[in-house]
């Protein structure tokens, strides 16, 4: 009782057995720098005193101390400590003190990712700033894309469909494949100097693009640089806003991505009149000044948050943490290597295989059926609208029916309208109504899988899955495209787009077929995790 009782009324010594060092690391028992009292007062009131560092686990829990000390460091009451989340790179006085914190024993706690969430005017900058960038990242590529087919099939003699179409998938395939450097590079330098980067890199590409005189000029121009450029900005646009939400993140992805739909609403029918009056040279750098004001503003709005937070269930903790943020430029993920990963890229690599022949040849179709391309910019637009609408609709949805739901339920509707509308679209209005109806689709197929991807794998994860899933899929949008052109100069009669629209509509069943894979995959793991943890408390009990 009197070694108790003694044990009680002093400190406990460390296993350095330096107790100097716990009084030098007590709030209020010495005289410390201001810049230390600032950066612990936010932490925490008082510090932690535990007995034995060594038994520490990486376990979610409310208590977090052992032998808590107060200001006077006197104990005040004893509980097991589970967590240590959050003990990295805490600063004092400009020294880091994790080391000297696993010596002695001394643990401050650290607000995790979820406190602070889902609000400020930060983190719906960040929102806007993503819309600024998405507006045009993929929109000279993909979604206006189809305005400067008819153009420059005209500007370059010699050129057939197939290696016009090459021009924009290069591009695409480009910002996809660059996917995986661009998590790395954010990493190293921040969301809003990669963006910048990227911003700057585009519009020096259009700018190039305006003086080429042959094809391979715009293989390297419009499609290499500007996919360089695309995915430096694209992917810090889209990843930046999972750090600052995570009950409203299906809302705020939604609005991020509605910024393709909403570029390409505006800038196809823009498009076209700057080319019907100035040319399609001067249309090019004009969208180069566009990229620059744009998305150059979206990029000073990126703002980061503490990538060193952690987030409770999401694979990137299971696989352990980064110390320090260490970021590599050659690194093979841990979830690179599951089923469900092996089917989140089977189904995007056959939807990239399918998704932008509707999106390029809608001008060209539209004259194949009698209607004239000034329409045909008019449904491209409607296109790009609905997209707008369906990627916020699809993030609100997200929130309250789960993003997998959406995801299925678009992906179906996308294949369904293409091998039954599209094949029967030989008037303006079945034509318009297909492409409204699978711009619904497909935008709502693209946002609900990145808000999956994102509450799947956390986070800190989105540009590293995503940079990676893209750039496999690049192989499958270049000879998507190649084969959509091929088939159209194989078949030049009044039923030649009919085998394009197979081929696409047999792309999208696969698609469909393994994205409704993954979904049971990744619905599976969440109720089987509950069942492991159940079994597990069985197991010890």
């Amino acid at each position: 009782m009197d070694s108790s009782k003694e044990n009680m009324e002093k400190p406990k010594r460390t296993n350095d057995g330096s107790e100097a060092a716990v009084d030098s690391l007590c709030l209020g028992e010495r005289e410390r720098s201001r810049d230390s009292q600032e950066i612990l007062h936010r932490l925490s009131p008082t510090c932690y005193l535990i007995s034995e560092p060594s038994s520490l686990e990486t376990k979610s829990s409310s208590s977090n101390t052992s032998l808590v000390y107060s200001s006077s460091c006197a104990p005040q009451k004893t509980e097991p400590l589970t967590d240590k989340s959050g003990l990295e790179d805490i600063s004092l006085g400009g020294e880091i003190l994790l080391d000297q914190i696993s010596k002695i024993g001394l643990a401050v706690p650290v607000p995790t990712r979820d406190q602070a969430l889902d609000g400020g005017w930060k983190a719906w900058l960040v929102v806007v700033a993503s819309v600024l960038i998405q507006t045009f990242a993929f929109a000279p590529t993909e979604f206006i894309f189809g305005v400067f087919v008819q153009e420059y099939l005209q500007s370059y003699p010699g050129s057939t469909p197939s290696s016009i179409a090459l021009i924009g998938t290069i591009g695409s395939s480009t910002t996809y494949l660059f996917g995986f450097m661009v998590g790395s590079v954010s990493d190293r330098i921040g969301y809003r100097w990669t963006a910048g980067i990227g911003a700057l890199t585009m519009a020096l590409a259009l700018v190039l693009a305006s003086f080429s005189t042959q094809v391979w000029h715009l293989y390297l121009s419009h499609g290499v640089l500007f996919g360089i450029g695309s995915s430096l900005a694209y992917f810090s646009a889209i990843a930046a806003p999972t750090h600052w939400f995570k009950r409203r993140r299906g809302l705020a992805m939604g609005i991020a991505a509605s910024g393709s739909g909403l570029g390409g609403f505006y800038l196809a029918p823009v498009t076209q009149i700057i080319i019907d009056e100035f040319g399609v040279r001067w249309t090019l750098r004009a969208l180069g000044f566009y990229s620059f004001l744009a998305c150059g503003i979206g990029s000073l709005m990126l703002f980061g948050r503490d990538e060193c937070y952690s987030e409770s269930g999401s694979e990137f903790e299971q696989h352990g943490r980064r110390r320090k943020c260490e970021a590599s430029l050659i690194n093979i993920p841990p979830f690179m290597k599951s089923l469900k990963f092996a089917s989140l890229v089977g189904f995007q690599f056959c939807l990239s295989m399918a998704y932008l022949t509707p999106i390029y040849y809608v001008e060209l179709y539209s004259t194949h059926i009698g209607i004239s391309k000034q329409m045909g910019a008019t449904i491209n637009g409607w296109f790009n609208g609905v997209s707008f609408v369906s990627r916020v609709m699809s993030g609100i949805a997200a929130d309250y029916i789960t993003s997998e739901v959406v995801l299925v339920i678009s992906i179906w509707t996308a294949t369904l309208s293409t091998l039954f509308l599209w094949t029967f679209s030989n008037s303006f209005g079945v034509y318009l109504t297909y492409m409204i109806v699978y711009g619904f689709a497909f935008s709502g197929t693209t946002t609900s899988m990145l808000v999956t991807v994102a509450e799947d794998y956390g986070p800190m994860q989105v540009s590293n899955v995503l940079g990676a899933v893209y750039g496999c899929s690049c192989v499958a949008l270049i000879s998507g495209s190649w084969i959509s052109g091929k088939l159209l100069e194989m078949n030049m009669s009044d039923t030649m787009f009919l085998p394009v629209v197979l081929y696409a509509g047999g792309m999208f069943t696969l698609a469909a077929l393994l994205a409704s894979i993954w979904v049971y995959l990744i619905r599976h793991k969440k109720m089987s995790t509950p069942i492991n943890n159940h079994d597990e408390e069985d197991t010890m009990s």
